[in-house]
């Protein structure tokens, strides 16, 4: 998925600013996540309490901000308390695809979705070029304010409901890249799938703050990517030449970025650390 079809997907307009604001969140998540990761767990049950509340809210008949606020103390609290468990599953969704998919594009092979479809399926690009004009037009039917309130709370559930077409189609496309894989790789594929999710659940309930780095230096990294690319393709007179051919390329440049914000993190967390007294 696209940033700017992230943007679409949360009702954002993809101008500049939004891809500067998420360059300088994936930049502060890159060199800084480790610190933040205990607020921003806390800051995102927070905000999912909140909507909870706030959606029961008609049901009960006292102030809307009633259960609101309980809502939002719940999951902050949830949040907080969980953070070693939320690092823990993150971790092991990041390896456990993370290190299949590098494996896989070591030995040559495409990346997930950029397999060409058999017989007449459409492409990933097809799809993709399908849904995000319908899901920009329903968010400006949304934010115009032009259509009824009806037309608008049914606008918002299909904006919503696009969300688990894409977690299928994905599901859809990593089976299929999977079917057409060689029969060793696939195998090491899914050793290597396996052996990455039970890892990055070790390493998260052990090591949490290790982990909570790693992720952050990860998603820092796709969020800046993500908001450099559009900028560079903009003004490249071939796109297609900034990028190189083979995807193992792109992967090993990602890492290597990735891996420096795991250092810079590393070397922040020793330096805060206080100096035993003699």
């Amino acid at each position: 998925m696209e940033l700017g079809e992230l943007f679409a997907l949360l009702g954002l307009p993809a101008t500049p600013v939004s891809y500067l604001c998420a360059g300088l969140t994936g930049l502060v998540l890159w060199g800084a996540g480790r610190i933040v990761a205990p607020a921003a767990a806390t800051l995102v049950a927070l905000v999912v309490g909140l909507i909870a509340g706030l959606t029961i809210a008609p049901l009960i008949p006292v102030s809307r901000w009633i259960p609101a606020l309980v809502g939002a103390g719940l999951g902050a609290a949830i949040g907080w308390s969980l953070m070693r468990l939320w690092t823990a599953l993150l971790l092991a969704l990041l390896l456990g695809a993370a290190i299949p998919v590098s494996v896989a594009a070591a030995r040559g092979e495409p990346l997930p979705g950029g397999a060409e479809p058999k017989g007449d399926a459409p492409s990933q690009k097809e799809k993709e070029a399908a849904w995000a004009p319908r899901t920009r037009d329903l968010i400006v039917r949304v934010q115009s304010g032009a259509a009824s309130d009806a037309a608008a709370s049914v606008a918002k559930k299909a904006v919503a409901a696009s969300v688990p077409d894409r977690i299928h189609g994905a599901i859809e496309a990593t089976r299929r890249w999977l079917e057409n894989l060689e029969p060793k790789t696939r195998r090491l594929v899914m050793a290597t799938g396996i052996a990455g999710l039970l890892g990055g659940l070790v390493v998260g309930l052990l090591f949490p703050r290790f982990g909570a780095a790693v992720i952050s230096s990860a998603l820092g990294t796709l969020l800046m990517a993500g908001a450099v690319k559009p900028a560079l393709e903009s003004v490249a007179a071939d796109p297609s030449s900034l990028w190189p051919e083979r995807p193992g390329t792109i992967l090993l440049a990602l890492g290597v970025v990735a891996g420096i914000g795991l250092l810079v993190q590393l070397a922040m967390g020793r330096r805060a650390r206080p100096e035993p007294e003699e």
